[in-house]
């Protein structure tokens, strides 16, 4: 039989999903220990202490065990601007038709790991051809925690004569450095846009 002694010191950060259980001979128990992640900090080599008895739990422990808990809830600090720092979007103005004009966004992360940039163009854009018309360079890549800003180009050559205000072309989705790569944060990348032909 074997029973964690002290389960009330990890209830602020930890839920651990069984605290005593019987494990058969020749087998293994696998216990989920689920971190809570809700305040910006570090838990670290937080000691879990295990005791190990016989299969009725009589007596002193027959070993004792510790385990050294550690984890770390960060904040996501990554900060976008665009060439204007008065407006939050994309101002390409008055844009003839067939010609090309490039806009950019930047992102600077003041946080103290990479985070990753994947952007992509929205759905119901309200003009599909002027959406087919952009293109981002780089489309995806990596922010790492310094204060050197990352430039994405946002080209554009409208094929028709449009006028748009501030509308979504594209959601530009944070995700963190782990493996399995988590999305901790979405904005969308807006434009304005006149487009005109030539008279």
């Amino acid at each position: 039989m074997w029973k964690i002694r002290n389960p009330s010191e990890f209830v602020e950060d930890f839920i651990i999903a069984q605290t005593s259980g019987i494990v058969l001979r020749y087998e293994n128990q696998v216990v989920p220990v689920t971190y809570i992640a809700c305040r910006v900090g570090l838990v670290s080599r937080k000691v879990l202490t295990i005791d190990i008895y016989d299969v009725l739990g009589r007596g002193e422990p027959m070993v004792i065990d510790h385990l050294y808990l550690s984890a770390e809830c960060y904040d996501v600090m990554v900060e976008c601007a665009y060439e204007n720092p008065a407006e939050n979007f994309l101002n390409y103005g008055n844009v003839k038709v067939n010609s090309t004009v490039v806009r950019e966004m930047y992102l600077l992360n003041r946080g103290k790991y990479n985070i990753y940039f994947k952007l992509k163009k929205v759905k119901n854009f309200p003009e599909p051809s002027l959406l087919r018309s952009f293109e981002t360079y780089p489309e995806c890549g990596v922010v790492p925690p310094t204060l050197k800003l990352i430039c994405i180009e946002f080209e554009c050559t409208p094929t028709t004569s449009v006028n748009l205000v501030n509308v979504p072309a594209y959601i530009c989705s944070l995700l963190d450095g782990s493996k399995d790569q988590v999305v901790v944060a979405k904005f969308p990348v807006c434009v304005t846009i006149a487009s005109f032909y030539n008279t």
